[in-house]
């Protein structure tokens, strides 16, 4: 289960809450969720602190050296939001400013209202862009996948909405698709067709490839 972490204010991306991302072949893959945290919120200070206290009773006396080696290599469940791309190269712009929690489960979360009251997936909350709280519990990987800091997805509790992310699970009305039907509702313009690639060349800078920037110390980010 891990130590368990309380995270409040946070933007929710990537939601699988109520039924699993689909896995490689086809199989059932895991819940989970991506929780992204203004920097400088308490709760980042709280995770980062559970995250050494884990390496501590994970790895004893090697516990200091071993989180600093997994932070090293950007292998803790919590990131820097401002060094986030996304897979056209372009700056993800809805990371900036934040830290952003990676959280999995084999086990669907629970997930409720502001109320506490259990939410149902029909709900249509909670969905991408909204303002969650969550739980996650820390726990310490280290087998033939190698070794992390993980964090599982335990609670997930919508807060407020917030302007859904592009392509979210966003709530939507049963009228939409009347709208649809009637020709009221406006539908984007197609896309230019974009020009021809033109053609790669390999290229490698004299003295070898260049290596990435060292990441900044963990401490300076929270």
């Amino acid at each position: 289960m891990g130590k368990a972490v309380l995270i409040t204010g946070a933007r929710l991306s990537y939601p699988y809450l109520f039924r699993p991302r689909v896995g490689k072949n086809n199989q059932a893959g895991k819940f989970g969720c991506v929780l992204i945290v203004p920097k400088g919120s308490p709760c980042l200070t709280n995770l980062a602190t559970a995250m050494r206290e884990v390496a501590i009773e994970k790895w004893r006396e090697r516990g200091h050296q071993m989180f600093e080696a997994i932070a090293a290599q950007d292998m803790l469940c919590m990131r820097d939001g401002d060094r986030k791309y996304n897979k056209d190269g372009s700056k993800a712009d809805e990371y900036a400013g934040s830290m952003y929690i990676s959280a999995n489960s084999s086990n669907p979360p629970a997930v409720t209202g502001p109320d506490n009251v259990q939410l149902a997936e029909s709900s249509g909350k909670p969905y991408a862009g909204c303002y969650v709280d969550a739980v996650v519990g820390v726990w310490a990987q280290e087998n033939e996948n190698g070794l992390r800091l993980n964090a599982e997805i335990r609670v997930v509790q919508f807060m407020r909405d917030g302007d859904a992310f592009t392509g979210s699970g966003a709530p939507a009305s049963p009228d939409e698709i009347a709208a649809l039907k009637a020709g009221t509702v406006p539908q984007a313009a197609p896309a230019p067709l974009a020009p021809p690639a033109m053609p790669t060349v390999p290229w490698t800078p004299a003295g070898g490839p260049i290596a990435p920037p060292p990441l900044p110390p963990l401490s300076s980010l929270v």
